[in-house]
């Protein structure tokens, strides 16, 4: 189980509670071939939002895990989702809305391998569908409460058929330096969602998002990270584009 609560000084409509609840059981097929079959609860509530339709998500999955080798690993999962709710606040600007359920289907390929002893990487492809109760759902595309990578993983939008490919590096360069890399790229067709009616011309979305990590550890429990990520959508919907540069370091200790 996971729980994260978020409190906003200046921004009290985005305070939010969360808890993630999550069980599996796993089989071993073949002592390489792991069978899981799980379920995972979302739950995301807005204290501050007297309106808001709360989050809520039910979520079976099955994942098959296998191991080609001592360094390689491949898998595929499915999931099924049925959700009611706003899963972010900025949403609730769709006042005449009322049903805000749907259902959502996975599936993921993935693998990753360990290269040269210090080298790792992994590769997911995810396909993902989503079908809402209610056609005329349209997210306004300004979801701010949370962080990118979790907006990859939590899409805030309704009705349309994804493909995304995923790919983390991660280079340990030697006792103390280390460099991380995670490149995503996607593509979404939405499936009602018209931007010319004339024509009958449907929304159609290319993301692309990279994190560059560079990690020095100074002392065993302290290390500095110095990072830089780069966003861009590039949508057939103009007002959707956009790019953003983002340069930062810090400090982590560890307890």
């Amino acid at each position: 189980s996971s729980d994260l609560i978020r409190n906003y000084k200046n921004l009290k409509h985005d305070n939010y509670l969360r808890n993630i609840f999550s069980i599996y059981l796993k089989s071993s097929i073949s002592p390489k071939l792991d069978l899981l079959i799980g379920y995972k609860n979302w739950v995301k509530n807005y204290p501050s939002i007297l309106t808001s339709h709360n989050y809520l998500s039910h979520r079976p999955f099955m994942k098959l895990n296998f191991q080609l080798n001592r360094t390689t690993y491949l898998g595929v999962k499915t999931e099924f989702q049925w959700h009611k709710g706003l899963l972010y606040p900025s949403q609730s600007n769709i006042n005449n809305i009322k049903n805000f359920s749907g259902s959502r289907y996975l599936l993921e390929v993935f693998g990753n391998k360990i290269l040269f002893k210090s080298f790792f990487v992994d590769l997911i492809y995810k396909l993902e569908y989503d079908v809402p109760s209610n056609l005329n759902n349209q997210s306004t595309g300004n979801n701010q409460d949370e962080e990118p990578e979790d907006l990859l993983i939590e899409d805030p939008d309704y009705d349309y058929l994804k493909n995304q490919v995923a790919v983390t590096f991660l280079y340990r360069i030697d006792s103390k330096l280390s460099f991380f890399s995670f490149v995503v790229l996607q593509n979404k067709d939405f499936n009602h969602w018209r931007i010319n009616t004339t024509n009958n011309i449907l929304r159609s979305d290319i993301f692309f998002y990279s994190s560059l990590i560079l990690k020095y550890k100074i002392l065993p429990n302290f290390q500095i990270n110095m990072y830089y990520n780069y966003e861009n959508r590039n949508s057939n919907l103009i007002k959707m584009n956009y790019s953003r540069n983002t340069l930062g370091i810090g400090l982590q200790y560890s307890f």
